[in-house]
């Protein structure tokens, strides 16, 4: 349980941005995506639906309360947003009906300066949304949990995604919103957002940031953050040919989860991870990985089909050990193939994963068997001879195998 404020420090201080660089420089300021109905002439939302654990969809609305941020990447990098908060009034959060939440989604341009992480990158080009849980009364549990977020929003057409990474997610789905529910802009593309928040461990981000291993979590917190990664950023550049393609999107409930990395020797998908050991209750900290692999990816990496049979190799490399991973699903969801994966130990892994085609199995040829074949005896032929018999001017001619003269006839 915790309060309304703190929940906006804390989604503020544990959110980060994961980029790669080049020698670029700042090129568009970075832009908080908003309202629709405040601008529409710039990246911006223009619905959420809450959609809850039994499939009931409810409406939200800006609630008119704002929260001022100013973040400064780097000297010609700084964002400054009043963030949205918006309702959900029909919602039922611990007992009680009605509640609100806190997003924090921005368009990070191409070009632009990162110095969040040290040293400093450039070039980067991304898309980050950042949700901090439902509460009402300024209050939530984690018993709450299972909505899904379903974001209408648009950003510039000239921002490809190809790949992503996040926190904090249980499940995660984006695509291209082809509907004429909001109107398509020029210069803009509407997009569809689909995450279900879960828990996960987290600890002072400053030690993150310093490569530090963390045995015991601090907290555990429900504020979630993923990154879309543009087609355009170094990042991507490990994809080769298939650096164009949308896409891989990783998540899970590791404290970081880095961005997906092909790896050309093993003709596999790495992802580091690094969350702490144990959860803040000295429990051990289980691990829950999920992956997207689009139709057009899998083949282009894999010359995999997704729509027959494949199957997935997956494992865990420690800094000295490899774990094969036995357990896991694999889904067909539309055109993408959901990889998930639980159980998992956590500390600093590097979780690997590739997709191979299911031979579909040969059936033997069923030899039909050699009929027998029953001789035919052989028959000897009966062998007859003929006689001639006498009495007086009569003959007569007898033919048989021992012929014999009838009686009164003699043998001539």
């Amino acid at each position: 349980m915790r309060s309304k404020v703190a929940l906006v420090f804390t989604i503020i201080g544990l959110l980060s941005s994961v980029v790669f660089g080049f020698n670029a420089h700042a090129l568009e300021p970075l832009q908080p995506l908003l309202s629709c109905k405040a601008d529409s002439s710039v990246a911006c939302i223009h619905q959420i639906i809450v959609e809850t654990a039994s499939g009931e969809r409810l409406a939200t609305k800006v609630s008119g309360v704002v929260i001022p941020e100013t973040r400064t990447y780097a000297p010609e990098s700084v964002l400054k947003a009043n963030w949205d908060v918006y309702d959900v009034p029909d919602i039922n959060i611990s007992g009680n009906k009605g509640g609100n939440f806190l997003i924090r989604p921005f368009y990070y341009p191409l070009g632009n300066r990162d110095c969040f992480w040290s040293p400093c990158s450039e070039g980067g080009e991304y898309l980050e949304f950042a949700t901090a849980p439902i509460i009402h009364g300024g209050k939530s549990a984690f018993s709450d949990l299972g909505y899904t977020y379903e974001i209408h929003f648009q950003v510039p057409e000239n921002f490809s995604m190809i790949a992503a990474n996040g926190r904090g997610y249980r499940k995660v789905d984006i695509r291209v919103d082809s509907s004429t529910d909001f109107p398509k802009r020029a210069g803009f593309i509407n997009y569809i957002l689909r995450i279900e928040p879960m828990v996960y461990s987290g600890y002072v981000l400053n030690e993150l940031l310093n490569g530090n291993l963390v045995e015991k979590a601090e907290l555990e917190t429900d504020n979630g953050a993923i990154w879309f990664m543009g087609a355009r950023d170094p990042g991507m550049q490990s994809f080769g040919k298939c650096k164009n393609i949308y896409g891989v999107t990783v998540t899970g409930n590791a404290f970081f989860t880095g961005l997906p990395q092909w790896n050309s020797k093993d003709q596999s998908i790495d992802v580091s991870t690094r969350a702490p050991h144990l959860m803040s209750n000295g429990e051990q900290n289980i691990g829950y990985f999920q992956a997207h692999i689009s139709k057009q990816m899998a083949d282009c990496l894999w010359s995999v089909d997704l729509s027959k049979k494949v199957t997935a190799s997956i494992s865990l490399n420690y800094s000295n050990s490899k774990e094969s991973i036995q357990t896991w699903s694999g889904q067909m969801i539309g055109d993408e193939y959901v990889l998930t994966v639980s159980g998992i130990h956590f500390s600093a892994p590097t979780l690997s994963f590739k997709l191979s085609q299911e031979a579909t199995p040969v059936p033997t040829p069923t030899t039909s068997p050699t009929p027998t074949v029953t001789p035919t005896p052989t028959v000897t032929p009966i062998k007859k001879t003929t006689i001639t018999c006498i009495k007086g001017k009569v003959v007569k001619k007898v033919t048989g195998v021992k012929p014999v003269c009838p009686k009164g006839y003699k043998k001539k």
